[in-house]
């Protein structure tokens, strides 16, 4: 067997990176097909990786709570007995890419080897001063503190430089002796031997900020306490200052200001007369087995209205459009660590009621954080909607590569001029945010003028439905 990568899964168009939550192997194991990996978390799900072939895991690059672009190495897999020097070779020569898989099914090229590219150099300023072997986390953290590791042994197999070692040594510990355990606590901690087990992001959070580990129930596998199941627990009061991003939280951010750097927004927004719209939902309500959310209603609209104007239902990619045969809408749910957006697949093809379980399934999914990255793949189209808030009007960020997104608010009652007189109507204001690399103003408006058609004019949207 040829050596294989275990690299960074991408999850859906729209992943850019992960973070590594759980190792289940050791170097040295051996696993079979099937068999779960690791768990790596996205800004929108924690899913676990499984082998896709049987063999041993003979070199792990990647620590728990560090993040990883997509397809970085995470570990290198094989057969026992391979010579650390083709390990050490087959690292140097690695070439990231956007796997499809973790796992990939071929590690090499045709002619037998992994394709050729440098090893991500340190500092310019810095010199490796080690003959041991060392992790990449390890020379990074070495590099950016100047770290002088004469005389450092590694607790990793074989020796091995761990990001642990280097960490010791720049918080004043020295370089550990040969043969004696490293010291990885936390400062902060001082005695880990008694403390839940936690991931290293959650141990420092709790370190810095006087967080009892005991008594936390972890939501990580077997228990083990995540960054998440430490924050409700609050921030002492003379600490409370700036809190950092969690893992989550900061890559939404950074998605997010990508988002609203990069794409030229426009926003276009109009007014929809909903009194049919809400008297057919209470008819409905009263009479079905399903309740019909207003929001439903919107997706369906949308849904409809997306295969009348194709190029909205878009991907922008940076080779140009991809267009889409489904609408796939994204409904936006708010977590505590974040707004996610769960994707309702080909929801023109569904009745009201059929989007009314499926929206129920994905926003439950979404905050309870047991969605699959198959819930989040292939949006179109995200419906935003702050209605239920009392907002009335608000512009949302396209969540990249979709090419528009609608904002809902709330409907308001007002009066109108009526036969000459005064009645009384309710009105919902919707926006629509583009992004003028593929959409203009004429086909976004185009868009708005048939939607508010159909949310005035709500049977056209009971297709599905039983009479």
């Amino acid at each position: 067997m040829s050596l294989r990568a275990f690299t960074m899964p991408k999850w859906g168009i729209e992943m850019a990176e992960g973070v590594l939550t759980d190792w289940t192997i050791a170097e040295g194991d051996g696993f079979t097909k099937g068999q779960v990996l690791a768990s790596v978390e996205t800004d929108k799900i924690v899913n676990d990786i499984e082998a896709e072939f049987d063999a041993v895991c003979l070199r792990r690059l990647a620590e728990v709570g560090d993040s990883h672009p997509v397809g970085a190495l995470l570990a290198v897999m094989g057969e026992a007995g391979t010579p650390a020097a083709d390990i050490d070779a087959f690292i140097a020569a690695f070439v990231p890419a956007d796997a499809p898989d973790a796992l990939e099914a071929e590690g090499d090229n045709e002619a037998g080897q992994p394709e050729a590219g440098p090893e991500p150099a340190p500092a310019a300023d810095y010199e490796i001063n080690t003959d041991l072997p060392i992790s990449p986390a390890a020379r990074e953290t070495a590099a950016a503190g100047n770290a002088d590791l004469s005389g450092i042994s590694g607790s990793g197999q074989g020796g091995r430089i761990l990001k642990q070692d280097v960490e010791q040594l720049l918080r004043g510990g020295g370089a550990p002796a040969a043969g004696e355990p490293v010291d990885v606590s936390v400062i902060g901690f001082t005695d880990l031997g008694s403390q839940p087990a936690a991931t290293p992001v959650a141990r420092q959070f709790a370190a810095s900020h006087g967080v009892a580990l005991q008594g936390v129930s972890g939501s990580g596998r077997d228990g083990r306490i995540r960054l998440r199941d430490i924050q409700p627990h609050g921030v002492p009061a003379e600490e409370a200052g700036i809190e950092p991003f969690d893992a989550v939280r900061a890559r939404i951010a950074s998605r997010l200001t990508a988002a609203a750097r990069d794409i030229p927004h426009f926003y276009l927004d109009t007014e929809a007369r909903v009194d049919a719209l809400l008297s057919l939902r209470k008819d409905l309500n009263q009479d079905g087995e399903v309740k019909i959310s207003v929001n439903d209603f919107i997706v369906k609209a949308v849904a409809d209205t997306l295969m009348e104007h194709p190029n909205i239902n878009i991907n922008v990619l940076d080779e140009g459009l991809r267009r889409w045969s489904a609408a796939n809408v994204g409904i936006a749910v708010a977590r505590d660590d974040g707004l996610v957006a769960p994707v309702i697949a080909g929801a023109n093809a569904m009745s009201l009621a059929e989007i009314s379980t499926e929206s129920r399934r994905l926003a439950t999914g979404a905050r309870d954080n047991n969605l699959q990255h198959e819930d989040f793949a292939n949006g179109t189209f995200t419906v935003s909607n702050l209605g239920m808030y009392g907002i009335t009007r608000f512009t949302a960020i396209i969540n990249p590569p979709q090419g528009a997104i609608l904002s809902v608010g709330t409907a308001v009652r007002r009066p109108v001029e009526a036969d000459g007189g005064v009645a009384f109507g309710d009105f919902l204001t919707v926006t629509l945010g583009c992004d003028h690399r593929a959409i203009d103003g004429a086909m976004g408006a185009a868009f708005l003028a048939d939607l508010r058609v159909r949310l005035e004019q709500p049977e056209s949207l009971l297709a599905g439905m039983e009479s």
